[in-house]
């Protein structure tokens, strides 16, 4: 369980709303004074420093410094606005194509990848946050993803 990063105040909240638990002052305090597991600003610090930079060898990084910077930032859920309207088709449960049924992916709807899920095969999974589509999430190429939408900052 290397990787259960916990939000605090989302773990407080939880509790508070959970009507079986009396959140005393001592939970609060043990659970406000947990290490933390991960510290945003000391990562993007380090991204910055790590910087390539050789003019006699120009090399483009994998990622740029300003997307890894809002990957880090977004905790790895990337958060992205439709600019492009689109036409998917839709799927069922298990991945396959339903025949002859296309939702639309609306121009301004918000959108968050989900790099755990693979429903159809796809590039990139992503899951509607706000917007008039009836569709829930979508999986499209890194092209279309290049093509329709934008990254949204925090």
């Amino acid at each position: 369980m290397g990787n259960d990063l916990v939000s605090r105040s989302a773990l407080m909240q939880s509790l508070r709303n959970n009507v079986l638990i009396d959140v005393t002052p001592n939970l609060e305090q043990a659970i406000n004074e947990q290490p933390t597991a991960y510290d945003v600003d000391k990562v993007v610090e380090q991204l910055n420093e790590e910087k390539y930079e050789d003019e006699l060898y120009p090399v483009s990084l994998a990622v740029e410094i300003k997307t890894a910077e809002r990957i880090v930032r977004s905790g790895g859920k990337m958060k992205y606005r439709c600019i492009k309207e689109l036409w998917i088709p839709k799927c069922d449960g298990n991945g396959a194509e339903i025949p002859n049924e296309y939702g639309c992916v609306e121009t301004g709807s918000e959108w968050q990848q989900d790099t755990r899920t693979s429903i159809c095969g796809s590039e990139i999974h992503l899951d509607k946050i706000s917007g008039q589509t009836s569709l829930e999430w979508i999986e499209i190429s890194l092209k279309t993803l290049a093509e329709a939408f934008e990254a949204m900052d925090e």
